[in-house]
């Protein structure tokens, strides 16, 4: 025998019956609204200018380009022959890169370039250039390249440190002939040099005084 429910349950249902039994919806005033609201988004132009900006520190930057140096080669530079005096070949590489500010659409790098000689320490040089980043929006990426038709301004420089083993080097290879006859450093050492090269290409016409140091 099946149990009867209540009078009192039929009564409490009895007012949400209509609303079990309508179509699944919503107020159509709150649909159009959220209908306007999605065609207006859907329909809305794209603002001119960049949509996102990111800011790299030039410091980051710098380190990130630094830990792929390691990995370049080294390139070999022969140097032309000079009859007696044997130049070799230098090994050109990347021992730097620190990039900084520039002007707009542009990036600033330095680049110190290291040359050595039967692995040992030549000179150095230091590069200011100024860079123009490549853009690839369908790849999402930018790319800085050193390559001749990126870069936009060189300056080359190198500090008194380097000049001066740059010289000892230069002196190295030169032959002990031509060294001895060099003019020793100290007072005077240069003013009396041309007087001296104006001796030698005078010796041979007797005509004509010696030049006389003052």
């Amino acid at each position: 025998m099946r149990a009867r429910p209540a009078p009192g349950v039929l009564l409490v249902l009895a007012p949400l019956l209509p609303l079990l039994l309508a179509p699944v919806g919503c107020a159509s005033s709150v649909c159009s609204k959220v209908r306007s609201d999605r065609e207006a988004f859907t329909r809305r132009a794209v603002a001119p200018g960049p949509h996102l900006a990111l800011a790299v520190p030039y410091a980051t930057l710098s380190q990130s380009v630094q830990r792929s140096l390691t990995g370049l080669p080294q390139v070999r530079l022969p140097l032309p022959d000079l009859g007696p005096v044997d130049l070799g070949a230098l090994a050109v590489a990347i021992r730097s890169v620190a990039f900084r500010p520039a002007p707009a659409g542009s990036v600033g790098a330095r680049v110190t370039v290291a040359l050595t000689s039967q692995g040992k320490p030549v000179t150095a040089l230091e590069l200011d250039a100024v860079v123009a980043p490549r853009l690839d929006p369908q790849a999402g990426s930018v790319r800085l390249r050193l390559g001749a038709a990126d870069l936009r301004e060189v300056r080359p420089s190198m500090p008194p440190a380097e000049r001066k083993r740059f010289a000892e080097f230069l002196l190295s290879i030169v032959p002990g002939a031509a060294r001895a006859g060099r003019p020793r450093a100290g007072r005077g050492a240069g003013r009396d040099l041309p007087a001296r090269a104006g001796r030698r290409a005078l010796a041979a016409d007797p005509r004509r005084p010696a030049p006389r140091d003052r």
